[in-house]
This record gives structure tokens, C-alpha cells and sequence, in this order.
């Protein structure tokens, strides 16, 4: 018309397909702006949440990744997509990322405050979100998938399309992102930024502990010594990231007519990098013991350093190895039964899997590394689940039971770390017990090294 008509016939063609090719080029451009944008506020909110610049940026790849490839795939098998392209990156923006936050910040926390390495923080990661990423994205693709049944072309793009994005994410999140941690963290990779098999043995198995199958393709084939040792790594892990711990104690004696006598004592615990913990016991009552202090380092490779403040004598005592054996204050605990357990103080074998506190869970013999303790074994019932001890058997020097530690009515707290209300210490040989109240516990206090200074120890109140 306009070549060849009066320019008062001359018009616009119009119908519905160039009016909907209009509203899908203006939707397309204006939400692949905004989608472009929400990436961009999203990874800013990211490095404030997880406090890491690194992190935060690392996040936007494996947010964007599932698009492209979706995307990708189906411009290589299908060819068309249409207006539900501009649809599609949005709405499965928000799902993706939601996998992504989940994954990153157990990552993170793995290694700020549980000092893992790279593979544990991922291991550990995968442990704490994998089954709840699973299920999440099996539904969300089963629900898309539904729109798929749809006559409509558009409902029919929009389902394929998001469900095929949703699936890739789940591969990504379970495939490249530990890939990618490992790299960035430099955990076992080669020059020029090849991975090990060692890196890539690592990535295919905390795809499997995703899958809830970690301990049992970790404990596969193992000698029954390193799954000892692999059982007690694991309840150690679960336990470090506590910062410090300070506690009310109520200590009750029973002698073997089961007569009774109690004290009361404060104590402090300060969780210590890359060595055994710091430990310090005050008794307020009774009288007799009033001011009493006991302090403790535990070292994971050397014989730890204790030392005991008598204010009746006034002079501070120092326990020496050959008597960390003996009891504590009168007690059925023995000094080296108040050292932290760390995993290097012993060697191990695992006996058999049964039921600890009502989950599935673990019998592991242990054997104290130290010449002079008091043990010749120790028997731990760990339970397979929040890896916390139920009950432990310690035999003596010659061989025979001589007494069993129950942890009792354990409680969870706000920083995830599980402790006992009480502890239960009986002696088979004498018939006497000692039980712990723990009466009050709280965690990551304003406390320090200061605080567990042994040339101090005469001035604690």
C-alpha cells in the first residue's frame, strides 16, 4: 500500500499474531531486564548474608547456569520457545536461588565456624540440605511436568521448559558448585586448574551423600580399624563450631550404700583451633570444697596439662600423667575422663551397628593412644544420626569392666549443638556412682584465653 497506493489509503497492518508479537518482543526485553537486575540484587545479598565477597559471587553461577542450559537444550531439540522464555527465567529465578542459599551458606558455616576443609564443608552441606533439595525439585519438576499435558502451546512450553530448568539446577547444585568450592578453595587441584581423580572421587561422592547413601558409600570396604576411625571423625565434626561453653554442674556422689552428697560447680569450656580444648571447673559448694578450681588443656598429639587449686593449702597443683588415672574431687570420673575426646588420643575398630537412642547407630572400640591411661579400652555407643554418645564402657588396666559412662536426656540448642542433662558415671568394682546435672548451659559467651590462665588460678572467685 504504501509503494502503491494515495497516502490517505496508506495503514498499519494489524491482526492478532503481529499483536501478540508485539506484547511477547516488549515482555521478553522488559523481564529479561528485570531478571538481569534481580540477579545482580540477588548476589549483593548474598555476600552480606554469607559475609563473604567470594562466596557471594560464586553463587551467581550456579543461578544462572540452569537458564542458559535449559535454554540451550531446548533451542537445539526444539528450536521455539516464544513468549514463554521471558516467563520461564523469572519464575524459576526464585527456586533456583532458594537451592543455591541453602547449599552456600551450610558451606559457608563449614568452614567459618566448623573449620572444615573444603570437601568436609561440602560433605557436610550436602548431609544438611541434600534430601530437602531433592525432594523440593522432584515435586517442583512433577508439578510443572503436569502443565505439560496441556493443549495450550504456551502452557504446554512454560511446564517443559521449567521443569528441564529446575532438573538442571539440581545437577549443577550436586555437580559443579562442590567442583567449583573445591577449585576456588584450592583443595587438591592440579596446576592449570585440572581437578585430581582424588577431587573428582570427592564430587561424585557427596553427590551421593546428597542422595542421603554418604555413610553408607563412605563406610563401604572398610577395614573394621577405619570405619572405627571414620565413625569417630564424623561425631567429631558434628560437635566442633560450639566457640565456647559455659555451664552450671551439679555433681551428685553416691557411695555403695547409696548414700549421697552433692557440689555444685561452674564450668567453662573454650573450643580451640587445631588442639584440644580449654577447661575450667570451680566448686561453689559445700564449704569444705568452696574455691576449688580445676583446669584443664587437652592436646590432640601430647599429654594434656592439668592443673588443680586447693585454697586449704593455698598452692596450685599440678596433675602429672601417671595420676591422670586417679579420681577427680572424690568422683567416679577420673581426670582424663575430663579432657575433651579428640580423635587423635586414640586408635579404633568398629564392632557392629545398633540401635542408639532409638535411631540406627554405631559400636566402636577405641584404645587410648597414651601409655599411662588407666584403660586398656574404651567401648562408645554412638548414635548414626546426630552422632552424639549414648553410653561408654571403659575397661582397666587388666582387662575387665570397671565402669560405664550414660548420657542422659539430651537436648538441642540454638546453635544446633546437642548436649546431656545429665551424665551417669558407675563403678562396677566398688559400687559407687557419680552423676552430673547439667543445670544450666549456655553457648559462644565473653570468654577467652584470659580466662583459663593456671597462674590466675588462686585469684578465681
Amino acid at each position: 500500500l504504501k509503494e502503491n497506493a494515495p497516502a490517505h489509503m496508506q495503514t498499519l497492518g494489524s491482526s492478532p499474531v503481529i499483536m501478540f508479537s508485539h506484547i511477547s518482543q516488549r515482555n521478553v526485553i522488559s523481564m529479561a531486564w528485570a531478571t538481569l537486575i534481580a540477579f545482580i540484587l540477588i548476589t549483593l545479598v548474598m555476600i552480606v548474608a554469607l559475609g563473604s565477597f567470594k562466596y557471594g559471587v560464586i553463587s551467581l553461577l550456579p543461578n544462572v547456569i540452569p537458564a542458559f542450559l535449559g535454554f540451550g537444550l531446548w533451542s537445539l531439540f526444539v528450536g521455539e520457545a516464544g513468549f514463554s522464555i521471558a516467563i520461564v527465567g523469572s519464575v524459576t529465578l526464585g527456586i533456583v536461588v532458594d537451592d543455591t542459599v541453602h547449599f552456600l551458606s551450610k558451606y559457608a558455616l563449614g568452614r567459618s565456624e566448623n573449620n572444615f576443609t573444603a570437601r568436609e564443608s561440602v560433605e557436610y552441606a550436602l548431609q544438611s540440605t541434600g534430601s530437602a533439595l531433592i525432594v523440593t525439585s522432584v515435586v517442583l519438576v512433577l508439578g510443572f511436568g503436569v502443565l505439560m499435558m496441556s493443549t495450550f502451546k504456551m502452557n504446554f512450553i512454560l511446564g517443559a521448559l521449567s521443569a528441564l530448568t529446575i532438573a538442571i539446577a539440581l545437577l549443577v547444585d550436586f555437580t559443579f558448585l562442590p567442583a567449583l568450592l573445591n577449585v576456588v578453595d584450592k583443595k587438591k587441584i592440579n596446576i592449570g586448574g585440572v581437578m585430581k581423580k582424588e577431587t573428582i572421587a570427592s564430587i561424585a561422592l557427596t553427590s551421593m551423600l546428597a542422595f542421603g547413601l554418604g555413610s553408607v558409600a563412605q563406610a563401604k570396604d572398610m577395614t573394621p580399624e577405619q570405619k572405627g576411625l571414620w565413625v569417630a571423625k564424623e561425631a567429631d565434626k558434628r560437635d566442633a563450631g560450639f566457640i565456647n561453653q559455659v555451664a552450671t554442674t551439679k555433681m551428685i556422689l553416691r557411695n555403695k550404700a547409696g548414700k549421697e552428697s552433692s557440689r555444685l560447680m561452674r564450668i567453662k569450656t573454650l573450643e580451640m583451633k587445631n588442639d584440644g580444648d580449654k577447661s575450667l571447673t570451680i566448686f561453689d559448694t559445700p564449704k569444705d570444697v568452696k574455691g576449688t578450681a580445676f583446669l584443664s588443656f587437652t592436646h590432640a598429639a601430647t599429654p594434656d596439662d592439668q592443673w588443680l587449686y586447693m585454697p586449704a593449702l593455698k598452692r596450685v597443683k599440678r596433675i602429672s600423667s601417671s595420676n591422670k588415672s586417679g579420681p577427680f574431687m572424690g568422683s567416679e570420673f577420673a581426670y582424663e575422663d575430663l579432657s575433651s575426646q579428640e580423635v587423635e588420643k586414640y586408635t579404633y575398630k568398629y564392632l557392629r551397628s545398633e540401635k542408639v537412642l532409638g535411631v540406627e547407630g554405631h559400636v566402636v572400640e577405641r584404645y587410648p593412644v597414651d601409655k599411662k591411661s588407666g584403660y586398656t579400652k574404651q567401648v562408645a555407643w554412638i548414635d548414626g544420626k546426630e552422632w552424639r554418645p549414648a553410653k561408654i564402657d571403659y575397661y582397666d588396666r587388666k582387662g575387665a569392666l570397671l565402669k560405664s559412662l550414660s548420657y542422659i536426656d539430651y537436648k538441642k540448642y540454638p546453635n544446633n549443638k546437642w548436649r546431656p542433662s545429665k551424665m551417669e558415671m558407675v563403678n562396677h568394682q566398688n559400687g559407687k556412682s557419680t552423676t552430673l546435672i547439667w543445670e544450666k548451659i549456655e553457648f559462644n559467651q565473653d570468654i577467652s584465653s584470659r580466662d583459663f590462665d593456671k597462674n590466675a588460678l588462686k585469684r578465681i572467685r
